[in-house]
């Protein structure tokens, strides 16, 4: 068991810095045109991969994420967030535990009843869906008409 674990925990490294990788290059390549004066592709990718080393190699032995403006750090920013962002997802960790056991609580009571069907029916819809998609419409609603 726990060389699967250290397994998969190499293995989340390893995406993590594919991952990191891939966001760099894309977004430095959607930047391209940024410069001033053009400069050939190739040159740029040259250009681009000397940061890219320089990134890896300020994140891997300095913890150095880089800048995201003139005045402040990456890791500035994140530890700035980072408390806005637990507690929101505290609360909808809390909510969904709470929605979630009420109507399994529901579901179980009222079993093969058309509420018990209607329960699972918006259980899967809601799970099928992604969190990225429901934020637009919840964001109207919350936002504009509540």
């Amino acid at each position: 068991m726990l060389k699967y674990i250290l397994i998969r925990i190499i293995w989340m490294f390893i995406m993590l810095f594919v991952i990191i990788s891939i966001v760099f290059f894309l977004a430095e390549i959607a930047m391209w045109k940024r410069y001033h004066v053009p400069i050939p592709f190739a040159e740029f990718m040259t250009l681009l991969s000397s940061r890219y080393v320089d990134f890896a190699h300020g994140v891997l032995t300095e913890w150095d994420w880089g800048m995201v403006n003139r005045h402040r750090t990456a890791w500035d920013l994140l530890l700035f967030k980072a408390p806005k962002t637990l507690y929101v997802n505290l609360l909808a960790f809390g909510f969904s535990l709470v929605a979630g056991i009420t109507l399994g609580i529901i579901s179980a009571i009222k079993r093969n009843t058309v509420i018990d069907h209607v329960i699972g029916f918006l259980t899967h819809i809601m799970g099928a869906i992604p969190n990225f998609i429901w934020i637009f419409p919840l964001m109207i609603l919350f936002g504009y008409y509540l």
